[in-house]
């Protein structure tokens, strides 16, 4: 097993980063664009749907996200403490593709979800979804960034 000291700025950098954005999409998926109460906003009382399919969308879209956030979690925890796959390309190309795809599926979903809801769930209604919003797009960023980080490792970028 590695140390954490011995892996490069770039691969740390990634980690953390990718770390963070698993912590952050895992509160803001929780909110209201999210898993339980998305549908409570598009539906009445007879279960009747007004925008299914966009409602469909961002949560294929959160879940391709949350997926591949995990995912990049997983590889990043990988690559970083254990010896056997250091230096291992496919494992680091794996990691930039899943980090990249997680960053802008999160965007995606949360653009998708604030386009069909026309803003009116931004305005301070209590309901909690610019907190979910924040957070979710600050999880993309997060992702994306370790995704460019990574891209930086594979490339050989000296610090």
């Amino acid at each position: 097993m590695a140390e954490f000291s011995g892996a490069s700025l770039w691969m740390k950098l990634t980690m953390m980063l990718v770390s963070a954005a698993f912590s952050m999409h895992l509160f803001a998926m929780d909110q209201p664009y999210g898993w339980s109460s998305f549908q409570g906003q598009y539906c009445n009382n007879n279960g009747n749907c007004n925008n299914d399919n966009a409602v469909r969308a961002v949560q294929a879209l959160e879940v391709i996200g949350f997926l591949s956030v995990l995912t990049a979690l997983f590889l990043s925890l990988c690559l970083v403490l254990f010896d056997e796959l250091k230096g291992n390309k496919i494992a680091l190309i794996c990691l930039c593709v899943f980090s990249l795809l997680a960053g802008l599926m999160i965007i995606i979903g949360i653009a998708v979800y604030e386009g069909t809801t026309n803003g009116n769930t931004s305005g301070g209604n209590g309901d909690g979804s610019e907190y979910a919003s924040t957070v979710g797009v600050m999880s993309g960023i997060c992702a994306l960034l370790g995704g460019v980080f990574c891209i930086l490792e594979l490339v050989g970028v000296s610090v």
